[in-house]
């Protein structure tokens, strides 16, 4: 059994790719502080 790595993508597959990283993370970023902002308002409320 052999087994060779060959690169079958693109350069635009890797840049689709690598923007597809970028939005998740600031996605997720975006829900934390989302999130947290929310918390923190229920928080001043209660003061």
């Amino acid at each position: 059994m052999r087994v060779v790595f060959m690169p079958t993508r693109s350069f635009w597959q890797e840049l689709a790719w690598l923007f597809s990283a970028v939005f998740w993370c600031a996605l997720g970023a975006l829900c934390y502080l989302f999130i947290s902002s929310l918390f923190s308002h229920r928080r001043k409320k209660r003061q």
